[in-house]
Parts: structure tokens; sequence; C-alpha cells
């Protein structure tokens, strides 16, 4: 879907904490109180309630996450999708495997 980007180790990079994350994740930090993230670790929050999809929601906002031919997880969000309209149905569209990140076990 998205163009290989070239990849490059980063040691080290700084970015203003409360200017770019959302209230919810400088909570779930408050609450957890790290110091700094000692293993590159990222962190993702997901939900599992498709019926958010019926919601209004940005395309930016929404994201995929599949398993590729080597079984790693892959993100993507629905803008990587062409002719994506406003008024689609989301919710019918992912249940149909449109999007992929098929919602349902292989061999169910």
């Amino acid at each position: 879907m998205c163009g290989e980007l070239q990849k490059e180790i980063v040691d080290f990079a700084m970015l203003p904490f409360m200017q770019y994350e959302s209230e919810g994740t400088i909570k779930l930090f408050e609450l957890l109180g790290p110091e700094f993230n000692r293993y590159n670790a990222q962190l993702i929050c997901n939900s599992h309630n498709v019926l958010l999809l019926e919601e209004e929601i940005r395309r930016d906002q929404i994201c995929f996450v599949d398993k590729n031919i080597y079984d790693e997880s892959e993100l993507y969000s629905l803008t990587d999708f062409r002719n994506v309209r406003k008024n689609d149905s989301t919710l019918k569209k992912y249940l149909l495997g449109v999007y992929g990140a098929i919602p349902f076990k292989k061999g169910s």
C-alpha cells in the first residue's frame, strides 16, 4: 500500500511530548510514570469495537493491522486506499474485507 521508505536507525530524538500526544496518551503516561523509553518501545492503543467505524472519524484516524506473508504485523491507514468517499460505509466495507485486516480468524 505505502511506498517503501528508506529506513534509518535513530539513536535518540527529542519531541515535545505535550504538544504531539493526545490527552489520553498523556494521562496514560502520567499513570505509568516512565522517565524515558529505555528499549525503544512503541505504544499503539487500539479498539476491537468495529462499531466505532460508524462514528464521525476522519479517514486519517482509522488504521488497520494485518499480517504479511512473514507473519509480521503491518499497520496502514484508510487514507492509503483510493476512491474512499465520505458517504461510504467504512464498517460494511471493512467487514467485507475491502480494506484487508480481515475481521475473522483464518479457518473460521
